[in-house]
């Protein structure tokens, strides 16, 4: 049996224990400084300063851009249906391609009525009810224990997906290089995936 691998798992502990509710670490972060100003950092504040600000020129042009052909767009579906539009720029290569998905934000159910009214025969075909079923963070032990009780810990993952991991905690990160040779450590990377380092301007 590969010990690298995850287990199946079909416990009621091992299932109750993923069910625990997780809590993240409020330790503050230990921050040492580098002992020689680097050219690079400065160039990638400026750069990022830059970014920020061709995001917002971006986001407001969006806007615009979407404001003109929205009208032009719902009267074309009036004839018929087309998921996107292009829209060509004033230089001879300029084009941009708007698409719109076929999704849209959580309707309370509490609409049902309203929508029948402004749909009419067609909402049956326009509108269909979705259930999420997900466990309450407020969900004690004793009742989850007592719902695998009640379904069995093997008839339960034909309705929850249930997964168990393990975690590295804070201390892992602060002493792994101070307690292991980098042999070991080597190996535990294979294994133990650490996020990638964000880079933040200050």
């Amino acid at each position: 049996m590969d010990k690298t691998k995850p287990q199946p798992v079909n416990t009621v502990d091992a299932i109750l224990n993923n069910a625990a509710t997780k809590t993240e670490s409020k330790t503050k972060a230990q921050v040492i400084t580098f002992p020689a100003p680097l050219t690079e950092a400065s160039r990638l504040k400026e750069a990022s300063i830059q970014l920020e600000q061709t995001k917002t020129e971006v986001a407001v042009l969006q806007n615009e851009l979407l404001q003109k052909v929205e009208t032009f767009y719902k009267d074309a579906l009036k004839r018929s249906f087309h998921s996107s539009i292009r829209v060509k720029g004033t230089g001879a290569e300029d084009s941009i391609l708007i698409t719109w998905k076929s999704a849209y934000s959580k309707v309370p159910y509490e609409y049902k009525d309203k929508l029948k009214e402004l749909t009419g025969k067609h909402f049956d075909t326009m509108f269909e009810p979705k259930r999420e079923i997900t466990v309450k963070d407020t969900l004690s032990k004793e009742k989850l224990e007592e719902l695998v009780n009640l379904i069995g810990p093997e008839k339960i993952k034909e309705f929850f997906n249930i997964e168990l991991n393990i975690a590295p905690t804070d201390e892992f990160s602060k002493t792994r290089y101070i307690r292991l040779d980098d042999q070991t450590n080597t190996k535990l990377d294979e294994i133990v995936k650490q996020y990638r380092p964000t880079l933040k301007t200050q």
